[in-house]
């Protein structure tokens, strides 16, 4: 299956050496840890309403949740958003991420970029 959002690149024949034309596609590879599904809270979680008069009284359980993906060694830095929620393009563009590093200004220390559970595979279909 293909995802229309993912990069293909048609190769013609003769660009290369003395390959034959086909389709570059591009697939990534997710190792456990990757992600991480995180709960980041509500101000108020659960909130109940009664209404007397409907139905001879009903109560109605609100919930609130707000959850959020989490890659494992990246930080969205918003470096390149212009409003307080990001579009898809804004989380697509690299400068709004970087590696996670101990947060130092002078000398920074970053996450072992090859710990990191992802890989991107290019084939020719």
């Amino acid at each position: 299956m293909i995802d229309d959002s993912m990069p293909v690149e048609d190769v013609a024949a003769g660009e290369e050496e003395e390959t034959p034309a086909y389709t570059k596609y591009t697939s990534y590879v997710f190792g456990d840890g990757a992600f991480d599904y995180e709960d980041i809270g509500a101000k108020v979680p659960y909130e109940m309403s009664r209404d007397p008069k409907t139905k001879g009284g009903q109560d109605v359980l609100y919930s609130r949740q707000r959850k959020v993906f989490a890659p494992y060694g990246l930080s969205y830095t918003k470096k390149s958003q212009a409003t307080l929620s990001p579009t898809n393009a804004e989380l697509e563009n690299g400068a709004n991420w970087e590696l996670i590093h101990n947060g130092e200004s002078t000398k920074a220390e970053y996450i072992d970029h090859k710990a990191i559970p992802i890989a991107r595979i290019i084939s020719c279909g």
